[in-house]
């Protein structure tokens, strides 16, 4: 097993039922390229937030369903490279309405992005946008009907355990975290 920083878990070890995704380790993200410090699918989470997102993987698979971990920890060489290609891109307004930030909780290890699908099938939940959809209709409450229900299903037990939803982002759920600080450890290539 390699070394997560002090603090952190390996979530492939620790919630082995996610389905780790991990998307800005590969092309399938917005910016079409992995982001700098990204390997694979590693994914790692402060270990304060792991045991809560423990029991959030626990009660969906009483469900029938399994966490999609689009993303976890986040090393803040790749937080400005999302900034750089919105520049570069001509894409500041995504900044300026918070899609993209220069700091972002992801680097403390205390958010995750995420989505649900049924574990017999690995069908997924119809969300109504996919992750990172930077649009109004990816704000989590505006929805109706089975959409509404599904991003209701994900949201739920996140804020029971604690954590916050997103108002603009249905996937991004983060804790409060004062006494962790935000990191640049690349994930190592396994």
């Amino acid at each position: 097993m390699l070394e997560c920083p002090s603090d952190f878990v390996d979530l492939e070890h620790t919630i082995p039922d996610l389905k780790r995704i991990m998307a800005y380790g590969s092309a399938n993200n917005f910016t079409g390229a992995p982001l700098p410090g990204y390997a694979g699918t590693r994914a790692w989470l402060h270990a304060d937030c792991a045991q809560s997102l423990l029991a959030i993987s626990d009660f969906f698979k009483s469900e029938g369903l399994r966490l999609r971990l689009y993303d976890a920890y986040r090393p803040i060489r790749a937080v400005h490279a999302m900034v750089d290609w919105a520049e570069r891109e001509q894409r500041t307004d995504l900044i300026e309405a918070g899609y993209i930030a220069g700091q972002s909780r992801h680097s403390k290890g205390c958010a995750v992005d995420v989505s649900l699908e049924w574990i017999d099938t690995g069908e997924i939940l119809d969300m109504g946008t996919p992750w990172d959809h930077f649009s109004a209709q990816s704000h989590s409450l505006n929805a109706k009907g089975h959409i509404l229900e599904n991003r209701m299903r994900l949201r739920t037990p996140f804020v029971e355990h604690g954590w916050r939803a997103a108002r603009t982002e249905w996937w991004h759920f983060d804790r409060e975290a004062p006494h962790m600080r935000a990191i640049d450890v690349p994930y190592p290539v396994p």
